[in-house]
C-alpha cells in the first residue's frame, strides 16, 4: 500500500534506527539486454540483480522479517528494476543505492535511482483514471504495491523509494 510517510516517520513506528547497510550497484553492463530479452517469460534473470536480490532477501529472512508475504520480494524486485530502468535509463555508469535500515520492529529497504524522477502522485492518478491510451500499461508497479499491504513511500522527487517490513512476531 502506498503511504505518505517520510523515512524518519516509519523509522519511528518500527521502533527506531538501530543499523544499516548500503549496497551500491553500477557498471551493470548488459543488464538491459538480458532483462528486456527475458522480460515477458521468465522475469528478471540477470544473474547480477538476482544476487543482489537474493542477497537482501536472505539478509531479511535471518534478521526475522517473515516472507510469507509473497509480494514482499516481488515489491522489492519492482523497486529496483525501476530504479534502475526507468530512473536511471539503463546507464551502468549510473548509481542505484540500496540501503537496508534495521530498526527495533523491522527493516526500511530504501532504493535510490540518480534519474530525474517522477510524480508518482500524478502517475497513480493518471492510471486509475485512464488517461491517455499510452498509461494504460504504465504504472504496473503502483497495481502491486497497492496489492502488496506493504507500507511503501516516495521520496525526493520520485528518485527515492521506500518499502517498510515488519519483523515476524516470532522474530
Amino acid at each position: 500500500m502506498i503511504v505518505n510517510k517520510s523515512i524518519e516517520d516509519l523509522m519511528e513506528e518500527l521502533g527506531g534506527y538501530v543499523s544499516l547497510i548500503e549496497y551500491v550497484i553500477s557498471n551493470i553492463g548488459n543488464w538491459k539486454e538480458e532483462r528486456t530479452k527475458s522480460r515477458e517469460l521468465t522475469g528478471i534473470t540477470d544473474s547480477t540483480f538476482d544476487q543482489i536480490s537474493k542477497k537482501i532477501m536472505e539478509q531479511l529472512c535471518s534478521s526475522g522479517v517473515g516472507l510469507h508475504n509473497g509480494y514482499i520480494v516481488d515489491v522489492f524486485e519492482e523497486a529496483l528494476a525501476n530504479s534502475i530502468g526507468h530512473g536511471n535509463n539503463y546507464d551502468a555508469s549510473v548509481i542505484t543505492s540500496i540501503k537496508v535500515i534495521k530498526c527495533n520492529y523491522g527493516f526500511i529497504i530504501r532504493v535510490r535511482d540518480s534519474g530525474m524522477g517522477f510524480n508518482p502522485t500524478e502517475i497513480a492518478r493518471k492510471r486509475k483514471e485512464g488517461e491517455d491510451g499510452s498509461f494504460r500499461y504504465m504504472g504496473e508497479g503502483f497495481r502491486l504495491f497497492k496489492e502488496s499491504g506493504v507500507p511503501i513511500s516516495f521520496e525526493n522527487g520520485g528518485t527515492t523509494i521506500n518499502i517498510a517490513l515488519y519483523k515476524s512476531p516470532s522474530g
